[in-house]
Order: structure tokens, then C-alpha cells, then sequence
């Protein structure tokens, strides 16, 4: 099995789950945020399970926006910690945020 299909097998269990989870006992949908994340999610998956290279072209411009994001964040996070609005502690637990969602944009992008 290559990469792209299991991948894809792999977004179909957690789909799964979510589709059941995301609803009560009485059938009423709970978490729809959730839901709707992992439709998007599985309708990408299709894509690049069909057509892997042409799905992560897409994909990599989708990450590249996150990361400006990202730095920006970061900018402004350095900006209120020197004007002295948030303390060493806060700063650094902000800073752990960011490099983790940084980390996982950059392994997910394909780099």
C-alpha cells in the first residue's frame, strides 16, 4: 500500500469515530465544529488519495499562509512581551505554542 492510501485509510477510521462521536445518544449533533473539520478533511483526503502530487501543491500554499500566520503571531507576541505587558513565563509558554504549531505546519506541508 503507498503512502497516499494508507494515509487515507487511516483518515477514514478517525472520520469514523468522529461521524459517531460528534452526536449524542439522542442523535443530536454536539460537536459541529468537529464534524464539519473532519468532512473537510476527508474531501482533501480524496483528493490526494486520487491524485497525491496536484492535492499537495494545494496543500503546501494552505501551510505557507499558516506559517506567515504564525511568524506574525510571534511578532506580536515578542512586541507585548518588550513593551512589557506579559511576563517571562507567559512569553516562553506562548513561544512553546507557536514553535509546536510551527513544527507541525512545517512536517505537514511535506518539508
Amino acid at each position: 500500500m503507498a503512502l497516499p492510501a494508507a494515509e487515507g485509510a487511516m483518515a477514514h477510521a478517525r472520520s469514523a469515530v468522529v461521524e459517531r462521536l460528534a452526536y449524542d445518544e439522542d442523535g443530536t449533533l454536539i460537536h459541529p465544529m468537529m464534524l464539519e473539520e473532519h468532512r473537510k478533511r476527508m474531501r482533501f483526503m480524496e483528493r490526494y488519495t486520487a491524485e497525491p502530487a496536484a492535492a499537495m501543491d494545494g496543500l503546501r500554499s494552505h501551510f505557507d499562509v499558516l506559517l506567515q500566520a504564525i511568524a506574525a503571531s510571534r511578532a506580536e507576541l515578542i512586541r507585548i512581551h518588550r513593551a512589557g505587558l506579559i511576563e517571562d513565563e507567559v512569553l516562553h509558554e506562548l513561544e512553546r505554542d507557536l514553535d509546536i504549531e510551527e513544527m507541525a505546519m512545517i512536517f505537514q506541508r511535506g518539508d
